[in-house]
């Protein structure tokens, strides 16, 4: 046979062979890359690797730190919202993947106490709660209302029960327990009145004055 159709013959049977490999190789591939993230008060997270069908991990995790544990644990520095990547191979089947990403919100205090106040009949003072918070499951309010009274209610009323105009220093304090001391407070001065009753005085006709 001629030297170059046994070439040509070579080269044509060892591409199939090769590109038969490569597709089985890849067409195989099962590898599925998924995870869930948990984050605790001190800017940890615990990264639980639920991935199949892979034995190698490259993990990205959005600070400049990488990672090739399965299931990493790691502390972010700063507060902010951060994107986590996974690269997920089986290294048997010439490094086939698959991969995943998951945003994440690390947080730190974002605590704005805030609130604004609605005085009805002079001394019944309605507030309400304009505070900005993360996590509306551990917050905590703390009222105090100037005039020994207090409140934790998220939107408290406060009556007053004055019989002058009277100015009190009102102090919303928020608290996120799942932060340690996270906290914020703000302070406003208010000012009641005790509305004149119709039926508290006479009339003089003599002298043509109310008394």
């Amino acid at each position: 046979m001629n030297t170059k159709l046994k070439n040509s013959i070579f080269k044509v049977i060892f591409f199939s062979l090769f590109l038969c490999s490569t597709i089985s190789a890849f067409g195989n591939c099962n590898v599925n890359a998924s995870f869930t993230v948990s984050v605790d008060k001190n800017r940890t997270i615990t990264i639980n690797n639920t991935s199949t069908g892979a034995n190698r991990y490259q993990w990205i995790l959005g600070d400049g730190n990488t990672s090739a544990q399965s299931s990493p644990i790691h502390q972010y520095n700063d507060l902010g919202v951060y994107i986590i990547y996974l690269t997920a191979y089986d290294t048997t089947l010439n490094n086939c993947f698959d991969t995943a990403s998951y945003i994440i919100d690390i947080p730190g205090c974002r605590i704005k106490a805030d609130f604004r106040y609605n005085v009805v009949n002079g001394d019944e003072v309605y507030f309400t709660n304009f505070s900005e918070y993360y996590n509306s499951g551990y917050v905590q309010f703390y009222w105090d209302f100037g005039n020994t009274n207090v409140s934790s209610m998220k939107d408290p009323v406060n009556y007053y029960n004055d019989i002058v105009m009277t100015t009190y220093t009102v102090r919303l304090i928020v608290l996120d327990t799942s932060l340690g001391n996270c906290r914020d407070s703000v302070v406003t001065t208010i000012t009641t009145l005790k509305p004149c009753d119709t039926n508290d005085f006479t009339y003089d006709f003599i002298t043509d004055k109310k008394v």
